[in-house]
């Protein structure tokens, strides 16, 4: 899972579909958390951008 701390990104499911836009305050990859998990999207940032991600052994 990651946080958001700055920036704007896009993640696209497809190259056929519109991008999603992720900003500060926004979360990714939540599912990771509970099943095992394979991503599949493309994440791409449009500025300098910052994410947390917690340590396995903090969550």
């Amino acid at each position: 899972m990651y946080f958001v701390t700055g920036g704007d990104l896009d993640y696209w499911k497809s190259a056929l579909q519109e991008p999603v836009p992720v900003s500060t305050g926004d979360w990714l990859s939540e599912i990771a958390l509970w099943v095992q998990w394979r991503h599949c999207g493309t994440l791409s940032a449009k500025c300098a951008s910052d994410a947390w991600a917690p340590r396995h052994d903090q969550t």
